[in-house]
């Protein structure tokens, strides 16, 4: 699924920027999944700078702050977008900066780490982040796809759809996860991820 989005964004979008922003996605929900959030919410961070840098491409002309070189003051940058020409449409000078803004914050403010003895939200983070950055992505498919909207349309089903958190899923296959669960239980989670799938 990377692969066809990788392939629709690179279309219209530097194939850097694009890059960037998939191998951050990937981390952050390949961290999620293993229960290693605070390295997920990092990459949550690392995902919204590259999502800035594709939202500066697409209302500045085609120019955005070089990768490796920091964005100065991002919530006021997120701010600006609201200002960019009306044509490019509310999703990407509102819609997409709010997302990335309420990711951010909650990646900084919250400081990744908790003081133990308190209810960790490290969780609900993660989560959160993790569905926020599907929206994101989704986001810039529907706007920046040129294969047939049929097939779009099946990318973003893909991206925003639940999975089970104890089946793999790789193309084609499904496997699960617990080695120690039984035949019974793994066939009916195989099942429900079967269900779950576009």
């Amino acid at each position: 699924m990377i692969d066809r989005v990788r392939a629709e964004l690179q279309v219209s979008l530097p194939a850097e920027l694009v890059n960037e922003l998939l191998d951050q996605y990937v981390e952050l929900k390949s961290e999620h999944q293993l229960g290693r959030h605070t390295a997920a919410e990092l990459a949550a961070g690392k995902f919204v700078e590259a999502s800035v840098r594709v939202l500066e491409f697409v209302t500045d002309g085609g120019s955005f702050t070089p990768l490796g070189e920091p964005i100065k003051n991002m919530s006021g940058k997120l701010l600006r977008l609201a200002n960019a020409d009306k044509s490019h449409g509310d999703e990407v000078r509102l819609l997409i900066p709010r997302a990335l803004d309420a990711i951010y914050t909650i990646r900084n403010k919250r400081g990744v780490g908790h003081v133990a003895g308190t209810v960790s939200p490290n969780v609900a983070d993660s989560t959160y982040l993790c569905a926020g950055a599907d929206w994101v992505l989704a986001e810039l498919i529907r706007l920046n796809h040129r294969c047939p909207v049929d097939e779009a349309q099946a990318i973003v089903n893909d991206l925003v759809r639940y999975r089970l958190p104890l089946v793999y899923e790789g193309g084609e296959v499904k496997r699960v996860l617990h080695p120690g669960l039984p035949q019974r239980d793994a066939a009916l989670l195989l099942l429900a991820a079967s269900e779950l799938s576009p």
